[in-house]
């Protein structure tokens, strides 16, 4: 995200399964939050620096939005989506049971 690289996005669960030979990856919540800013701002095709006019805060608040390694506030999160017109819509459910891995048998080598 430092450098503009584009991040695929997500999958949706249903359509991630083992038995495609994908693999689920569980992100943290703020990690999460941050990645789908980022993706955001690059749908709108929208600067940090523009971001910072419409918030009204100097560039590196914004930047610290976007670094992994800042403990970002959730409302400064929130703030940040709304001025791009988003809204955070949570959703906590009980935990759901983790598909096994699948092991991939190694390839043989053929003496010859």
């Amino acid at each position: 995200m430092s450098y503009g690289e584009r991040i695929p996005p997500p999958v949706p669960a249903a359509e991630n399964t083992p038995s495609r030979n994908s693999l689920l990856v569980k992100l943290p919540a703020m990690v999460s939050l941050k990645a789908q800013l980022y993706m955001v701002l690059r749908e709108r095709d929208t600067t940090r620096a523009e971001l910072s006019r419409r918030l009204g805060w100097h560039r590196e608040q914004v930047d610290r939005l976007f670094r992994l390694d800042h403990a970002s506030k959730l409302d400064r999160l929130e703030a940040a989506f709304r001025a791009l017109q988003y809204e955070l819509d949570l959703d906590i459910h009980e935990q759901r049971p983790r598909p096994k891995a699948v092991k991939q048998q190694p390839k043989r080598q053929r003496a010859g």
